[in-house]
């Protein structure tokens, strides 16, 4: 596998401002996550963020609360050569998508490639938050999981902490019918009326704290 690295991949410079382009963006990096696995000599252990195994990378009907994903990805020991090919593959996936092409987010959402300073093997989990901070605009958005991490913490305690994450969303997608478009860097956009959001509050609140051990 060569040197420990940890790099991150994100959809753009800054954040989609709209819930369909958090959806798209939730799309394509399970895409690419796919192909990862499929194409590559790459192991799910090796998808730090958002939590990844066969279940949320299959296609079957009924896996759909857990194929939450998004703007940014965190991957271990992908090679220079994998990483380049990944971002080639995202960008067609871009131009082949007609929303994306005639929205103008082709150009816009052209993904980027990031690595992380490791010390001792270890990613600092202040560089993991300012990785995934993503301006949020009008979204709604609730959680985040940076929030979960703190000093400088092993590839496996990243992961760990996404399946939490992941457990936590997989629920949310079940209380609101479905209603989260995605990961928003590494909070979960919500769909819906301002009503009908504010009326889930309470729940999500209590179910994230449940499965993060975090407030929302």
């Amino acid at each position: 596998m060569g040197r420990e690295t940890v790099i991150g991949i994100r959809w753009g410079n800054g954040c989609p401002c709209r819930e369909a382009d958090v959806a798209l963006c939730s799309h394509a990096s399970w895409q690419l996550l796919r192909g990862l696995t499929r194409l590559y000599p790459v192991t799910y252990s090796q998808i730090l963020f958002p939590y990844a195994d066969a279940l949320s990378l299959s296609d079957r009907k009924g896996t759909e609360s857990t194929r939450i994903f998004g703007t940014h990805l965190l991957l271990r020991g992908i090679g220079e050569e994998t990483g380049k090919a990944l971002l080639a593959e995202g960008r067609a996936f871009l131009e082949g998508t007609g929303y994306a092409a005639q929205s103008g987010l082709s150009l816009r959402l052209t993904p980027q490639l990031t690595e992380l300073p490791l010390t001792d093997g270890r990613v600092c989990a202040g560089d993991v938050a300012v990785f995934l901070a993503a301006e949020c605009g009008g979204l709604y958005a609730v959680g985040n999981f940076a929030d979960m991490l703190s000093g400088f913490v092993p590839h496996w305690r990243v992961r760990e902490a996404a399946r939490m994450y992941a457990s936590f969303t997989e629920i949310a997608f079940r209380q609101t019918g479905g209603a989260l478009s995605g990961l928003c860097g590494g909070r979960v956009v919500l769909r819906g009326s301002g009503a009908d959001r504010d009326a889930l509050l309470p729940l999500l609140r209590e179910t994230y704290f449940q499965k993060t051990g975090c407030m929302l």
